[in-house]
């Protein structure tokens, strides 16, 4: 079983974007993977709501999906900024996307995104962050 961790980079395209929809709920209908979650993911993903009816929307949109159990230490967080700067991509990567990557890597989870953030995390760190990058207006298979 795979479990992915969504981006926002994805989910604020869902609406919009075929592919991206299909993407999403073909991975939540599937018997083999599961859509997992994460504080800062769902902080993140919460952000733009404009009311409390909408804040609470969002919220139960990711309540229905598995929450990762195992925590990153704080070591584990600055380890990865550290190998950022040291491959040269210094602020390529914001703090949260640099925690997002914290909690795939300890829970063993692939991100899915729509950006190449991730990309760079995993190329700083020699490919041990499992990420999987989705174009935007992918078609639907």
């Amino acid at each position: 079983m795979s479990r992915y961790l969504v981006d926002n980079s994805i989910w604020s395209r869902v609406a919009t974007d075929e592919g991206m929809r299909s993407l999403v709920e073909g991975l939540h209908a599937s018997l083999a993977d599961v859509i997992v979650t994460c504080p800062p993911q769902v902080l993140e993903f919460c952000h733009p709501a404009r009311t409390v009816a909408d804040y609470l929307e969002r919220r139960a949109v990711m309540e229905a999906f598995e929450p990762l159990r195992l925590r990153p230490e704080a070591f584990e967080l600055l380890d990865v900024q550290e190998a950022l700067w040291r491959a040269g991509l210094v602020r390529a990567v914001g703090p949260v996307d640099i925690e997002i990557a914290g909690w795939a890597l300890v829970n063993d989870a692939v991100v899915l995104s729509a950006d190449h953030d991730y990309a760079l995390v995993a190329q700083a760190l020699d490919g041990r962050l499992m990420q999987m990058y989705v174009a935007p207006g992918r078609r639907s298979s």
